[in-house]
């Protein structure tokens, strides 16, 4: 008896499966699910970024990423959230993690997230003239802080613009670019000082009986050079050390002080 051929096997997809997408990881305190992102929801969030690309100031670009992801984070949790606790617990890192995490559903090739994992700002540690500094990196919030004490910074090229195409004499533009030289320094200061805000709610002695005072811009401006004040900055940034300027240098601690 001869046996019917099989009839061949249909290619079969299954989307929207939702049992992947119940696993919970913490942010902030919080639990969240990890449904994947909507078409509808992904197409938003580009759009919110796209337009972050045309604005001048760092936090009108923040305020509108923050309110994003309070509506996306909010459909995957009970808790209610808002903008300003995004702010405050998500940065430019860990907001590109938790979105191609919510995308793809993975943390890497394969990679199912193990329980209780979480999206939280990494944790560092620093010293700067025998001070020591301990905390979260930069959250959204406090780049907007930063961004806040230089904003003025923006308006003084927007003047060097039409200082440059202007009608002045010579002796008004030398006049005008003195006075924006002052400004910029000015800002340049402001933007210090926030930064050593910063490292002060960073200091984990501030509530000790022999806590020498908070630091301040000044402080930073004396006992650090240029380049390690950007190097902080990136540090605070990140999580990340700064390069060793040689190939065979040591690797740099996250404890190493940064002015020695």
């Amino acid at each position: 008896m001869t046996t019917p051929p099989t009839a061949p096997t249909k290619p079969r997809m299954i989307f929207a499966s939702k049992t992947a997408q119940q696993i919970q990881f913490v942010l902030g305190g919080l639990k969240f699910t990890s449904r994947r992102l909507t078409a509808e929801e992904d197409l938003v969030y580009e759009n919110v970024k796209m337009h972050a690309n045309f604005m001048q100031l760092p936090r009108e670009r923040i305020e509108g990423t923050t309110k994003t992801l309070a509506v996306l984070l909010g459909h995957r949790t009970e808790a209610p959230l808002n903008p300003e606790w995004v702010a405050e617990h998500v940065n430019a890192q860990t907001e590109s993690e938790l979105m191609a995490y919510l995308r793809t559903g993975h943390t890497g090739p394969g990679l199912v997230l193990a329980p209780g994992h979480t999206f939280d700002l990494r944790q560092v540690e620093l010293e700067i003239a025998d001070r020591f500094f301990t905390g979260p990196v930069l959250s959204y919030a406090d780049e907007a802080r930063l961004s806040d004490a230089v904003a003025s910074s923006a308006d003084i090229v927007d003047e060097l613009q039409d200082l440059q195409e202007g009608d002045m004499s010579p002796a008004q533009s030398r006049e005008k670019g003195q006075q924006m030289a002052d400004q910029l320094l000015t800002i340049q200061r402001a933007g210090t000082d926030a930064l050593a805000e910063l490292l002060n709610e960073r200091d984990p002695g501030r509530e000790a009986e022999d806590y020498p005072g908070p630091v301040t811009g000044a402080w930073l401006l004396e006992h650090l050079t240029k380049d390690e004040l950007t190097q902080l900055r990136a540090y605070l940034r990140t999580g990340e050390p700064a390069e060793a300027d040689s190939p065979n240098a040591d690797p740099t601690p996250a404890n190493l002080p940064i002015s020695g």
